[in-house]
């Protein structure tokens, strides 16, 4: 019957082996020796623990413990070292008998099946991350066509909204500086009128107080109704944005240069800290020059407003990107900032954060599709506190084109 077991032992593709519980291998069989390429006295020779990977160690030694206190066999896999100084996994079921003080063990090489699975899981990995970035780019591309629907509803709105208000506008501030003209005309003579017949009953209030308070109300008529004209001029160009020449070569630091001037007292007025860099040779952008001046200025204008203080700083940079082929124009201010929610907001349509003074929350919007015209992106980075900056980038004029 040994001779039965000892065929078995020598012939099994598995590797077999007893150890001892001082820590030496007693028996292997040549499956053991074939598959570590040792031979049986370097196995014997040292500590089996030696042979085991550093990082597999502490766990197998502690599960050697579990199993001394338990009749059940021990299963694990864990990195042995082979006589190349590779590795290999082996898959491990045995039994220790405390009586005997030995370990019945054995075990099967799982290398491949071990690369397999981690070939695998390094597959699920990537396409699990593909598939993230796939959706983040369909999320994006479908929340650009929402604004794009968004946006070309608003226009339709906006158009009939401006016809509408327009008519009964003009007649309001015609009439406000008729009657504004009227009262020029005859305010003396009923003043000299209450001054010559002092015993005529006075108005409540008093006709003194009214002379002051008519030209007064007149004036806060007629600015409503020329505020309501800017409204308007601002939803007709929402609705109706100027096509015409967008085939100009326009020079992003001449726009730059020209905005400005135009804006000159005013950056006086709020800053004792405006700075321009504008890179030279910057290559010429396809659009329309009016127009890109006409968002540089509203950048510029809403980076003034947002200062604390004239101590508190702007600037506009211009940049050449190869990686986009497109100009880069950055306005940056030291302004009190906006929020994530805010920086969301920015570009809708009578979104304002200056209600109080009269903001009307269509200059952005504007900015926004005048820049969308020209197949570029206008894009805001802010922090509460920590200023804004716009990012416009148009793409390089394309003589092919």
């Amino acid at each position: 019957m040994e001779k039965i077991y000892e065929h078995f032992f020598n012939l099994s593709n598995d590797m077999l082996c007893v150890a001892g519980l001082d820590g030496y291998f007693k028996i292997v069989n040549p499956a053991f020796e074939k598959i570590l390429g040792y031979t049986k006295e370097e196995l014997c020779a040292k500590p089996y623990h030696t042979f085991i990977h550093p990082d597999d160690l502490a766990r197998k030694r502690a599960k050697q413990q579990n199993s001394c206190c338990s009749p059940s066999p021990l299963c694990c896999e864990e990195r042995y070292r082979c006589k190349d100084g590779s590795y290999k996994w082996l898959s491990w079921t045995d039994h220790t008998d405390i009586d005997q003080r030995l370990i019945y063990a054995v075990a099967r090489d799982i290398t491949e099946q071990r690369k397999a699975e981690e070939a695998l899981q390094n597959a699920r990995d990537e396409l699990e991350l593909r598939v993230a970035e796939r959706t983040a780019e369909l999320l994006k591309a479908n929340k650009k066509l929402i604004d794009a629907n968004k946006m070309n509803a608003l226009s339709t709105l906006a158009s009939g909204i401006a016809h509408e208000i327009n008519n009964p506008n003009s007649y309001i501030m015609t009439n406000a500086e008729l009657l504004s003209d009227i009262w020029m005309d005859i305010g003396e003579i009923v003043a000299e009128h209450f001054r010559r017949n002092p015993e005529l009953p006075q108005a409540r209030p008093s006709f003194p107080d009214l002379s002051e308070a008519i030209p007064k109300l007149l004036d806060g008529v007629k600015e409503g109704t020329h505020r309501i004209k800017r409204i308007i001029d601002s939803l007709s160009d929402l609705a109706r944005p100027d096509r015409a020449g967008m085939n100009e070569e326009v020079d992003i630091n001449n726009v730059i240069v020209a905005s400005c001037t135009l804006l000159g007292s005013q950056i006086r007025k709020s800053t004792d800290n405006f700075q321009v860099s504008c890179k030279k040779n910057n290559p010429p952008v396809r659009g329309n020059a009016q127009q890109i001046e006409q968002v540089i200025i509203n950048l510029i204008m809403n980076s003034l407003q947002a200062l604390p203080d004239r101590s508190c700083g702007v600037s506009v940079h211009t940049s050449y990107s190869k990686k986009g082929n497109c100009v880069v124009i950055k306005v940056r201010d030291e302004g009190v900032g906006m929020s994530d929610d805010m920086c969301e907001r920015i570009r809708e349509p009578f979104f304002t954060t200056r209600v109080d003074s009269g903001g009307t929350g269509l200059g952005l919007s504007i900015s926004h599709v005048i820049i969308r015209e020209h197949a570029g992106t206008l894009e805001f980075e802010s922090r509460p506190g920590k200023g804004t900056t716009a990012i416009v980038k148009l793409p390089v004029f394309n003589r092919d084109l």
